[in-house]
């Protein structure tokens, strides 16, 4: 860049970039084709004895946004450069706002796990449930990368536990669908709903069921989640282990699913496992007892060219050999 500001901001060159500041003072909000001034720079190459200078000359300039909507301390913390964060914090800069992306200073500090960076923008009055893209918090990114020390100082500072994303996950459902037990079983001794469900009726036994976590379906089950909530599909989390053949997990669900609630479904998780030839599944569930003869409901067999009912007729219509047998 041919710009003598850019030029000696990014060199560290503090006795140029003063003396431009004196002598040419416009130049330094002069923008760049990307909406940059030289204090973004600054704030980009972690050049913080310049951003002094360039702040000292135009305070104002502190919250000045980019064509990217990125501030300077956006950029800080995205490089992680601690004492530019801290100065531009302590002249001033506002924490909260966020990029065209949404992502605010304390989303990107809890992306990159600093923990120091989630703390001193917090201190700064950060707001720890400000909602980012596809309305994730701090929290969901915390426990997306399942760090707990990040979580435990978010939740102190306020942070809400169950807070539900564009998708209605809440960061409990996210650490089981993604088997992250450290993060999961910490956000249940805070106080996390277990039973919490998305809008279509998804609970985190469902996705740690189907996803095949079968330490986090254990835990769960320990902490009383309910293996009879099903879904708006009319899935109980033992069909989703059943269809995804995760043997164990189903070995787990059958003992505590009602019988009742199963005559109830449409479709049985025999069927599922059935029709996706999981024979470890269907000789689970076959030694739990549940019943070989069960049939589709009238209305759903109806739904198949050749009207099919039972879990048999399943299996040999998807050709699994072993499940038939």
């Amino acid at each position: 860049d041919a710009d003598p500001v850019i030029f000696a901001v990014r060199r560290g060159d503090v006795e140029a970039v003063s003396c431009l500041a004196a002598t040419s003072g416009d130049i330094l909000l002069r923008e760049n084709k990307d909406g940059w001034l030289p204090l973004h720079d600054a704030a980009y190459y972690g050049q913080t004895e310049c951003l002094k200078v360039l702040l000292r000359a135009h305070p104002g300039s502190v919250d000045k946004r980019t064509l990217q909507e990125q501030t300077a301390l956006l950029l800080a913390v995205s490089r992680e450069h601690f004492p530019c964060v801290r100065f531009l914090l302590e002249s001033g800069a506002d924490p909260d706002i966020c990029s065209n992306n949404k992502d605010t200073p304390l989303y990107k500090a809890c992306k990159l796990e600093n923990v120091d960076m989630v703390g001193v923008l917090l201190s700064f009055g950060a707001t720890a449930n400000q909602r980012c893209g596809q309305g994730w918090t701090a929290l969901h990114e915390a426990v997306s990368r399942d760090n707990t020390e990040i979580s435990e100082i978010l939740i102190r500072a306020g942070a809400t536990i169950n807070p539900p994303n564009t998708y209605s996950i809440a960061p409990l459902t996210l650490a089981a669908q993604r088997g992250l037990m450290r993060a999961l079983s910490y956000l249940i001794d805070k106080g996390a709903d277990v039973n919490m469900h998305t809008c279509d009726g998804v609970t985190a036994l469902h996705e740690a069921s189907k996803n095949g976590h079968k330490e986090a379906v254990a835990l769960l089950l320990a902490k009383n989640a309910d293996a009879n909530k099903s879904t708006k599909l009319g899935l109980l989390p033992l069909h989703e282990a059943a269809q995804c053949g995760h043997h164990e997990i189903v070995s787990l669900l059958v003992s505590v699913t009602s019988r009742a609630t199963l005559r109830h479904s449409w479709i049985t998780p025999l069927h599922l496992a059935a029709e996706n030839d999981r024979h470890g599944v269907v000789a689970v569930l076959l030694k739990a007892g549940v019943d070989v003869n069960a049939t589709l409901t009238h209305s759903h067999s109806f739904r198949y060219a050749d009207r099919r009912a039972t879990a048999l007729y399943f299996a040999v219509a998807s050709g699994g050999t072993k499940t038939v047998e």
